[in-house]
């Protein structure tokens, strides 16, 4: 049988000279389209210039805020109860263990006594760093009250405490007396005084002042 051949003729190579004409609908996709894109990073601009604009009103407003609330509570601390605790001798003559817890208000305002804690610590050694709210190793005693401090320079008696009645450090320990007192100013802040003293042997309390706090334990209440 005779095979038929098929012989392909070689193609040439086609040249482009030329796209055609752009149709006015595409040159106004393409403009729109380019409007866009400035359009859009025209807005990214902005948005981050308003961002900062914001940020830097709000850091002044926090500033102004803050300014006003130091401006607010240096009238208040100015102006409210400063309760200090003291301890006397009853009668040193008859009674050398016995004392008297007072309480002075060197404020301008009366203070509103709500509680009053006693407790104590014993040191072998030399006292530690006492931290605030430290009320000794032993069980506190709370005294809950309702009496109002007068803005005065003349102390007032809180209670009495006998330190014969606790053990003392006869066996080389150091013993020292922690009373805390809670109270209330006319502005609705609660506020506590620490007041840490060391007792002797023969029953003698000296004050450490270093162990003196004053805190803040409550702000202004929010009223409803």
């Amino acid at each position: 049988m005779l095979k038929s051949l098929l012989v392909l003729a070689p193609q040439e190579a086609v040249k482009v000279v030329s796209l055609p004409p752009r149709d006015p609908f595409d040159w106004i996709t393409w403009t729109a389209n380019l409007l866009l894109v400035a359009v859009g990073i025209g807005g990214i601009i902005v948005a981050c210039l308003t961002l900062r604009k914001i940020e830097r009103q709000t850091k002044a407003g926090e500033n102004a805020a803050q300014a006003a609330f130091l401006s607010a509570q240096a009238v208040v601390n100015s102006e409210r109860a400063w309760l200090d605790i003291e301890c006397t001798h009853v009668c040193l003559e008859k009674s050398p263990t016995l004392y008297r817890i007072l309480v002075n208000n060197h404020g301008k305002s009366p203070a509103f006594v709500t509680k009053l804690v006693v407790g104590r610590a014993y040191w072998a050694d030399k006292i530690d760093d006492i931290p605030e709210g430290f009320v000794g190793h032993v069980a506190p005693e709370t005294m809950c009250f309702n009496n109002v401090v007068p803005a005065s320079r003349e102390p007032i008696t809180i209670m009495t405490l006998d330190v014969a009645k606790y053990p003392s450090g006869d066996d080389g320990r150091k013993v020292t007396f922690h009373q805390q007192i809670t109270y209330n100013d006319i502005f609705g802040q609660e506020h506590r005084t620490e007041s840490v003293f060391l007792a002797s042997s023969s029953g003698f309390l000296q004050h450490l002042p270093p162990y003196t706090h004053y805190i803040t334990t409550k702000q202004h209440r929010k009223s409803s």
